[in-house]
């Protein structure tokens, strides 16, 4: 028969290892033919890394980083933004709504972005994966971690401080109202002054107020 026929996909492939009648020669020569190199530097040193539960453990979640990220970027073309390729990462990502987050604010583009950081530094049970993640600069966490620029280039600050002058009027404009129309209900409660109202809330002009400060200075001596 041809090679083309041997090599078809409906030909069942058996695995010539098998744990009953594989030897340690054999696995030395297979390891040597096929393994990672990194496997093969580590054998030949005096102090091997130890195959334990946990390293075991860490190699299929960094396997599975690894084929996350490759899958995410596959979708897209080479060019495409962090952005976008983070995007696409996300919506791999599934989450139980009732698991913990690290922080309030934290989405699942924040997960994908992570385990982007993850795939090129290193799990994060080690210290050195750690710093090395908070040092990367090329990692763009995003709000509410890192200032980012809006659409209209304005800046994260710039962004709520607009935000909070909006509702600062909003409450200016209501304690304006309860000063002009119902000032009376003021006096009723001790403790509250309505020039304090007007200074919190600037419902008067810098001048003004100064110019009342003055007045109040000379007629209490």
């Amino acid at each position: 028969s041809s090679v083309s026929a041997k090599c078809s996909s409906d030909v069942d492939v058996t695995p010539a290892l098998d744990v009953k009648n594989i030897a340690a020669e054999d696995m030395e020569s297979f390891l040597n033919n096929y393994a990672p190199l990194q496997l093969i530097a580590d054998r030949i040193r005096a102090h091997r890394i130890g195959l334990s539960k946990r390293i075991l453990t860490t190699l299929k979640i960094l396997h599975g980083v690894h084929s996350m990220v490759s899958l995410a970027d596959s979708k897209l073309p080479s060019d495409a933004s962090i952005r976008d390729l983070n995007n696409q990462l996300a919506a791999l990502i599934k989450i139980n709504s009732r698991a913990a987050r690290p922080h309030p604010e934290w989405t699942v583009t924040h997960d994908a972005i992570l385990i982007r950081a993850i795939a090129k530094h290193g799990w994060i049970d080690r210290q050195a994966s750690v710093l090395s993640i908070g040092n990367d600069k090329s990692i763009q966490w995003g709000r509410p971690f890192e200032a980012c620029a809006d659409a209209d280039g304005r800046g994260e600050e710039d962004v709520k401080d607009s935000d909070f002058t909006d509702v600062l009027l909003k409450v200016a404009e209501r304690a304006a109202s309860l000063l002009n129309n119902q000032s009376e209900l003021v006096h009723e409660f001790r403790g509250i002054q309505s020039c304090n109202l007007v200074k919190a809330y600037c419902l008067k002009r810098v001048n003004e107020l100064s110019d009342k400060s003055d007045e109040e200075e000379g007629e209490h001596p």
